[in-house]
């Protein structure tokens, strides 16, 4: 081999281990209290029990954290949220929060991916204060106050779950133009999908709200919001309500529902 096919050869070999190195995840033990990133990818190996700081765990984007099926909890009484993911494109999967202030706490500059987190027995479940984010098929069961809190812009919310919320509705929407596409909200004290009268342009599509004591979706605002193709029935007050008597600039259509108030609801 001369000198040139082994410094070829050398340099491919080091480049391939470094691209095997970097498609996989760092899986390492963490503490309560930890921050995560920015950068990098991590997989969980342990829960964290009883945290008891400002947060269980700090996930800073760009970052990628599998929780691998683990569950951080938090300390009886404490003031602790389980995750807060703060920074811009962080990624955070698969694993449980609970008995924490608020379970998942999405912040900072957004566009964050959250998926397949279940956020349960929390004061709160899932909040989101930053904008263009991304949950999917995220669980938000049993919290005492809202299941799951959108209060950014242009979110989409695709195929999770609020059941159980005691004390408030299970989607509690506001912010603009936040999207919430095939979710299911069912067994809340309030409405099941909640759009405050700070909300505008919300678009609720081929959502399911059924077995509220509240109504199971309800409108306070009148601005601009799309609800097409929603399922609603056996909720406490109506299935569907619109705060605006001729529902103003609210477009719904192609609703399935049992009641619903006013008459101009489709």
């Amino acid at each position: 081999m001369n000198a040139k096919q082994f410094l070829t050869t050398t340099l491919t070999t080091l480049l391939s281990t470094a691209a095997l190195t970097l498609s996989h995840s760092t899986a390492q033990a963490i503490f309560c209290g930890d921050t995560l990133g920015p950068g990098g990818s991590h997989l969980l190996t342990n829960d964290l029990v009883g945290c008891n700081s400002s947060a269980g765990l700090t996930i800073v984007g760009p970052v990628s954290v599998n929780l691998n099926g683990h569950t951080i909890s938090c300390a009886n009484g404490s003031d602790t949220d389980g995750i807060a993911i703060v920074g811009t494109q962080a990624k955070v999967t698969n694993g449980t929060v609970t008995g924490c202030k608020t379970g998942v706490s999405v912040e900072g500059a957004g566009k964050h991916q959250v998926i397949q987190i279940a956020a349960q027995n929390n004061e709160y479940g899932l909040f989101v204060s930053s904008d263009k984010n991304r949950l999917v098929a995220n669980t938000a069961d049993n919290n005492f106050g809202w299941g799951i809190t959108v209060a950014g812009a242009r979110n989409s919310l695709i195929r999770n779950h609020v059941f159980g919320s005691a004390l408030a509705s299970g989607f509690f929407i506001h912010g603009l133009k936040n999207k919430l596409i095939s979710n299911v909200s069912s067994s809340n004290v309030g409405s099941g999908f909640y759009i405050w009268s700070s909300a505008i342009q919300t678009t609720l599509s081929k959502n399911d709200a059924q077995w509220n004591v509240g109504s199971g979706i309800a409108v306070e605002s009148n601005a601009v919001h799309k609800l097409l193709g929603n399922t609603a029935a056996n909720n406490g007050n109506v299935d569907l309500s619109d705060s605006t008597p001729d529902c103003g600039s609210n477009v719904w259509k192609k609703n399935i529902y049992v009641t619903k108030d006013p008459a101009c609801i489709q």
